[in-house]
């Protein structure tokens, strides 16, 4: 697809678009006419819909069905606007780029978030029965409801790659939520809420908790650090593998199991009964 973008004025002349869009040619500007609307829908399986140079891509359309692939590069932004319904099969992969969902955006096939920015704002849901990977150093901001369904995996791995969750994340039976062994980092910041049923395993480069926890699934945590005003609440089996750091409010819940395996580093500033 060719780059560059050319939005003209209604008030110009064919004649002079005409000169404008030559005069660009010349200067060895790539030119590229296009609508905010991403187009076609839907978009075939086999097809690749190139975003390049466009900050204002949107879908409004409810639904939008993406069979194809999605690449959006890292001078772009794709927002699928309140009302709007991003359904992906195949692949959407931001590569750099920027994808803001206001809306639904409902992830059946691979949603690859490299070095880019995905965020689920407040009021939207993102949810995922495939896999969302934010590798090398993407970040997911969930600001809105996040599902990741049984079957789903939604990882945070490679070098900077982040999860920061300040709305729900919901992490259904089924389901798994990761980092890598020593890379990624996830955060609930405060007025967030993380609710696992699933399988969590968070590496060493580990977990900061402000808001709350609640553990019903297995977890299998190499470092958390649960800050003043956070809350973790156990109701399952959460494993501690590298270091709990607790400021805040930790309750192991009747029939919970809260075990530690050899780890160097264990602090409990603010000592809570378990209830």
């Amino acid at each position: 697809m060719r780059e560059g973008v050319i939005r003209a004025q209604a008030t110009l002349s064919k004649k002079s678009i005409i000169a404008l869009a030559v005069s660009l040619l010349l200067t060895g500007v790539p030119l590229l006419v296009q609508a905010a609307q991403i187009m076609p829908n839907p978009n075939p399986a086999g097809s690749t819909l190139d975003i390049i140079n466009d900050p204002s891509a949107v879908n409004n359309d409810n639904p939008y069905y993406n069979g194809g692939t999605i690449n959006i590069d890292a001078h772009s932004t794709l927002t699928n606007t309140v009302g709007a319904t991003l359904n992906n099969y195949p692949q959407t992969i931001p590569p750099g780029g920027t994808l803001n969902n206001a809306g639904t955006l409902i992830n059946y096939g691979t949603l690859g978030n490299v070095v880019g920015t995905l965020t689920n704002s407040v009021g939207a849901t993102l949810n995922n029965y495939g896999g969302l990977y934010n590798v090398i150093s993407a970040t997911l901001n969930n600001a809105g409801t996040l599902n990741n369904f049984a079957g789903a995996t939604l990882v945070a791995a490679d070098q900077a790659a982040g999860l920061n969750n300040a709305g729900t994340l919901n992490n259904f039976a089924g389901a798994t939520l990761t980092t890598g062994i020593d890379t990624g980092h996830v955060v609930n910041s405060v007025g967030g809420t993380l609710n696992n049923y699933g399988i969590a395993t968070i590496g060493q480069i580990g977990f900061k908790n402000a808001g709350t926890i609640n553990n019903f699934g297995s977890w299998r945590g190499g470092e958390l650090t649960n800050s003043v005003g956070g809350t973790l609440n156990n109701f399952g089996k959460y494993n501690i593998s590298y270091s709990l750091i607790n400021a805040g409010t930790l309750n192991n819940f009747a029939g919970a199991t809260l075990t530690a395996e050899s780890i160097p580093f264990l602090v409990d500033i603010v000592k809570r009964s378990p209830v």
